[in-house]
């Protein structure tokens, strides 16, 4: 992407005073405001890739009902679901291949 995609003008005369007095910091305060618009860009993306993690993690805790399930670490459920996949994938090809044998 080239840099004149990167940048562009908005108007922030409806938010500009709303930015300015969020925080009173001496380091918020010598922010420009396009440099306050990023830190607050950042951290609402910061929170909701956050938001999104939480949400797939509780979407793997509830997947399966057993308590094995629900008391392994989220590295290992997904550790387990990747090798169930990888399963499911080799027996699709054996499936695969002995419907061209026969």
């Amino acid at each position: 992407m080239n840099n004149s995609r990167k940048r562009t003008t908005i108007d922030l005369s409806v938010v500009g005073d709303r930015i300015e007095q969020l925080r009173h910091d001496s380091a918020w305060k010598a922010l420009t405001l396009s440099k306050k618009v990023i830190v607050l860009l950042e951290e609402y993306l910061d929170f909701l890739e956050k938001q999104e993690h939480q949400a797939l993690e509780e979407k793997l805790q509830n997947l399966r009902p057993d308590a094995a399930w629900k008391a392994m670490p989220l590295t290992q459920k997904i550790m387990v679901l990747v090798e169930e996949h990888l399963n499911a994938i080799e027996q699709q090809e054996q499936n695969k291949k002995d419907a061209k044998e026969h």
